[in-house]
């Protein structure tokens, strides 16, 4: 039984010394120059890929904002066009208005001289009435 822990144990002796030679080997070649290489190749792809996303996200929100921007054009250029016709509408509206308060009052007017007319005449003795009405000076209610 020693015999075969022995042969075991330079098997294992041999075995551990060819790996840790090759490990060295190995190990002196890839963090010179194949972890760089990767490295280099790893990042730069990252960070291309990552500034063409950039690009891409940065072009998306500059035509959303020409989209927004060429929306408020039209619409104020709408506003532009449409402001002297609603203009003249708002005007004609308070033209009619002030006309028909014109007319109101004048035909308030003229009632209440026609009452007050009226009343002058019923006081006044009927001889100044008859000489009046003939005279054709001012005939009150039958010429309008």
């Amino acid at each position: 039984m020693a015999k075969k822990m022995a042969k075991k144990s330079a098997k294992r002796a041999k075995r551990s010394s060819s790996t840790k030679k090759s490990a060295k080997k190995t190990a002196k070649k890839s963090p010179k120059k194949s972890g760089k290489r990767s490295a280099k190749k790893s990042s730069g792809r990252k960070a291309s890929s990552a500034m063409k996303s950039m690009k891409k996200s940065a072009r998306r929100a500059s035509s959303a904002m020409k989209s927004r921007a060429n929306k408020a054009v039209k619409s104020v250029k709408r506003a532009a066009r449409k402001a002297p016709g609603r203009a003249r509408k708002v005007m004609t509206q308070v033209t009619d208005a002030i006309e028909n308060a014109v007319q109101s009052a004048t035909q308030a007017v003229a009632t209440t001289a026609g009452t007050v007319v009226g009343a002058v005449e019923s006081v006044l003795p009927e001889s100044n009435n008859e000489s009046s009405s003939n005279g054709g000076g001012g005939g009150s209610s039958s010429s309008s």
